[in-house]
C-alpha cells in the first residue's frame, strides 16, 4: 500500500510555498507498493495514480481533449501518426501532455498500417515490420498514459521518469532497440584512409553510399583535404 503524507502548511505560507511543499510530498511518495513491472519496465497505473492523487488533492480534476474538428479524441496526422492531448488540474494550476498512439514496441500509430524498417538481430540486417493500424484500445491506453504524466508534472510518480533517458516514455512495454549504424564500415575505412589514392578507390568501390548519404560525403572530404595537407 502506498505510503502518503500529507504536508501541513502554515496559514501564512504563499501559494509557490504550498505548491511546492505537495510537490515535494507526492515527488517523495513511496510508492512501492503500487508500482507494476512489465518487460522489466516500472510503470504508475492510471487508477493507483489517480487515486493518489485524489488524496492529496480532493478537487483535482482532468481533462481529456477532444479535436474539435471530429469530436474525436485524438489529433491525426497522415506522416507523423495519431496523437492524444489530456491535462490535470491540482491547486489552480494545470498542466497538459501530448502523446503520441504506440504499438508495444513504441512505434507510433497511424489509422492505417504502415511498413517499418528495424534491425533484425537473429539475421543481422533490416526487415520489414508492419505496424498496425491503432485501435481504441492502443488510443484509451495512451490516453491514460498521457493523463499519468500529467499527474508527474504535478510530483506524483515523476522520480519514476528520472532514471529514463530523454525522449523515451515510461511505457508498460519494452522500447524499440537502437539501430546500429549501417554505414559504421564505411565510416571507419575512410578515416583510416592513408592517402588520397586509397581514398579515392574506396570512393570508387562504394560510389552508391557515399552520393547517398550527405554525412558520408563530409567525412571523405574532410579525410580527404586532411591527406593533402599531410602530404
Amino acid at each position: 500500500m502506498c505510503k502518503i503524507q500529507i504536508p501541513t502548511v502554515a496559514k501564512t505560507a504563499t501559494d509557490d510555498e504550498r505548491r511546492k511543499a505537495f510537490f515535494d510530498a507526492m515527488y517523495s511518495a513511496n510508492l512501492s507498493g503500487e508500482i507494476e513491472k512489465k518487460n522489466n519496465l516500472s510503470y504508475l497505473s492510471w487508477s493507483q495514480a489517480w487515486k493518489i492523487m485524489k488524496q492529496f488533492y480532493p478537487s483535482a480534476t482532468y481533462e481529456i481533449f477532444t479535436n474539435p474538428q471530429t469530436g474525436a479524441p485524438f489529433w491525426n496526422d497522415e506522416k507523423m501518426g495519431l496523437m492524444v492531448h489530456t491535462s490535470v488540474t491540482a491547486d489552480g494550476l494545470a498542466y497538459d501532455n501530448w502523446l503520441p498512439v504506440m504499438d508495444y514496441n513504441n512505434r507510433s500509430m497511424k489509422t492505417e498500417s504502415y511498413a517499418v524498417s528495424v534491425w533484425d538481430k537473429s539475421q543481422k540486417r533490416y526487415v520489414e515490420k508492419t505496424v498496425a493500424a491503432a485501435t481504441t484500445f492502443e488510443i484509451n491506453a495512451s490516453i491514460q498514459r498521457s493523463l499519468v504524466k500529467c499527474m508527474a508534472m504535478h510530483g506524483l510518480g515523476l522520480c519514476l521518469y528520472m532514471g529514463v533517458e530523454a525522449g523515451e516514455d515510461l511505457s508498460t512495454e519494452t522500447q524499440a532497440p537502437a539501430q546500429p549504424d549501417k554505414y559504421a564500415g564505411i565510416k571507419k575505412q575512410i578515416s583510416g584512409a592513408t592517402d588520397v589514392t586509397s581514398l579515392m578507390s574506396l570512393y570508387l568501390d562504394h560510389q552508391n553510399e557515399v552520393e547517398g548519404n550527405q554525412e558520408i560525403k563530409e567525412l571523405l572530404t574532410k579525410r580527404k583535404i586532411e591527406l593533402q595537407k599531410a602530404a
